[in-house]
């Protein structure tokens, strides 16, 4: 069965969440948004589209180096695999969500400068 990968181009919007796994395993989780945008020559204006909010899961050495160089309000590009999250919430009702298992992570240049 074939995997889907996306790249993601968005904002941080909080915190990213750095932990350690119960077995020793760094584990990041971020929270990003993209809101697409064009030009509506009709109406001589700026529109906004509808905002994709995800959450991104970074895993080990990856998890260690987002920790180290991403912060809220930063704008990244985001690649890796896309996944379907189910849980049941606190009333039994089966929630779900799609997800982001990062293998890659940097800041989108496009928008600003980093130093490597």
């Amino acid at each position: 069965m074939y995997e889907p990968h996306v790249t993601l181009l968005a904002t941080v919007v909080a915190p990213p969440r750095h932990i350690v796994t119960e077995s020793g395993v760094p584990l990041l989780t971020m929270r990003l948004a993209s809101t697409p945008r064009w030009y509506d020559r009709s109406q001589g204006q700026w529109r906004d589209g509808e905002t994709l909010v995800l959450n991104v899961t970074c895993w080990r050495t990856l998890a260690d180096n987002v920790a180290a160089s991403i912060r809220t309000g930063m704008p990244v590009v985001v690649s890796g695999r896309l996944r379907m999250r189910a849980w049941a919430d606190q009333s039994g009702a089966r929630r779900s969500a799609l997800e982001v298992e990062a293998f890659s992570v940097g800041p989108d240049l496009s928008r600003g400068v980093a130093t490597f």
